[in-house]
């Protein structure tokens, strides 16, 4: 006997029997027979879990259980619903809380987003050396996004300013990797 061969299809043969959002492969194995090949379409209708696709309630529920469970994307992308006030009821003093608690573990994103309403006042006192830091961070934790922009916080700022903000982001990465835990 032959071994069956998969393939895995790229779209959706089905889509009035199953919406593609539910999808979680498709595979076709053919088998091999006396009388001759035989051909299997496997279809998983598993849902994904946390995909944006299953509706409002159901993404706010998995980024909430994410967010208690200390993920940092979960976290972040839950303070970014409650800045955006589409999903949850606006709550700023939350989402602030939320984008520190997302930056202090890391988050690039998260890191930048500090980084912009610290220099424009937005839910925090206007404060361009803690802006210079968290931009620093950012780019220290992989946003490209802060590299490209840089350059604009460093125009604002005098050279004692980006010294204190650049020790200040030293400080941070290093108490950083002091909470990282050991692999």
């Amino acid at each position: 006997k032959t071994p069956p061969q998969q393939k895995t299809l790229s779209r959706n043969p089905f889509p009035a029997l199953v919406p593609l959002s539910t999808i979680h492969s498709l595979t076709m194995i053919n088998f091999f027979t006396k009388s001759g090949p035989f051909l299997f379409i496997a279809l998983l209708a598993l849902p994904l879990q946390g995909h944006e696709d299953d509706g409002p309630d159901h993404l706010i529920h998995h980024l909430r259980v994410g967010s208690a469970k200390g993920e940092p994307q979960a976290i972040y992308r839950l303070a970014n619903e409650y800045a955006r006030g589409k999903l949850l009821v606006k709550n700023e003093e939350k989402a602030l809380e939320l984008f520190r608690k997302a930056a202090d573990l890391g988050n690039p994103a998260a890191q930048w987003t500090l980084a912009g309403r610290y220099s424009s006042g937005s839910g925090v006192e206007k404060n361009k050396v803690e802006a210079y830091k968290w931009a620093l961070v950012s780019i220290e934790n992989g946003s490209e996004v802060a590299r490209k922009l840089i350059s604009n916080f460093e125009q604002e700022l005098s050279p004692d300013e980006k010294e204190k903000g650049k020790n200040l982001a030293t400080q941070w990465q290093e108490n950083f990797l002091k909470k990282e835990p050991k692999k």
